[in-house]
């Protein structure tokens, strides 16, 4: 940040400073505003990843024993199409993962899974991230489990309410569509009644509307000057 600030045109103040993305990079970008308040003035987090480890798509991974199946034996669905029809399944996604990591494991497959693991894991003994979950049979390593949750953008809020509430007024914009094809609006949802009004935070899901529907380059770089608009007639 400090190189793009001091080769292009910019204040380098935390007033200018925006970010915005859309489903991993929705996360990041709402996690980036929670973790550095004073350092960025806003986020635009569309359909974000899970906001919400209990509602990690259709997996709370504090609580459940296997990411591939449901304690009744049915499998859990990845995804839907606008209808709510499941598309994809959880452990068959995870086969497709596994046939792209080295060691046959998700955990080096460069995908979402794999990605999400790389973040959120602490390192095992071989130097990799240690697995959320087993590759072949999706059982749930609580341990690891546990690490994860510092990553838990609700539980963060939560632990951290009463520093970050001042900081983060109005700062905090996310767009969720309700049909969104990964089922994240359950987190986000979860997120939004955690949040409240105490935060000052616009989030909007809005009925119909799937991943990352509503989402432009130019509506966000519109959203950033209204912002800048409405603090500077202040």
């Amino acid at each position: 940040i400090p190189y793009i600030e001091k080769k292009f045109r910019a204040t380098g103040t935390s007033g200018s400073r925006f970010l915005d993305g859309c489903s991993t990079g929705g996360w990041v970008s709402l996690a980036l505003q929670l973790y550095y308040p004073d350092f960025f003035n806003g986020c635009f987090s569309y359909s974000p990843d899970p906001v919400d480890f209990e509602n990690f798509q259709n997996i709370n991974i504090y609580k459940d024993k296997n990411t591939f199946y449901n304690e009744d034996g049915s499998p859990k669905p990845l995804a839907r199409n606008i209808s709510g029809e499941p598309v994809i399944f959880q452990k068959e996604f995870i086969q497709f993962e596994n046939t792209l990591g080295w060691n046959n494991s998700y955990v080096t497959s460069g995908g979402q899974f794999g990605a999400f693991n790389a973040v959120f894991s602490p390192r095992g003994g071989d130097g990799l991230p240690m697995p959320l979950f087993d590759p072949q049979t999706g059982e749930i390593d609580k341990d690891v489990a546990s690490h994860w949750k510092k990553y838990d953008l609700k539980n963060y809020l939560s632990d951290n309410r009463e520093t970050l509430a001042p900081k983060i007024q109005g700062k905090i914009w996310i767009w969720m569509g309700d049909r969104d094809d990964y089922y994240l609006d359950k987190a986000l949802r979860s997120f939004d009644e955690m949040v409240n009004s105490k935060h000052d935070a616009t989030i909007i899901v809005e009925p119909g509307k799937g991943h990352c529907s509503a989402y432009s380059d130019k509506k966000v770089l519109l959203q950033i000057q209204e912002r800048i608009e409405n603090n500077t007639s202040k």
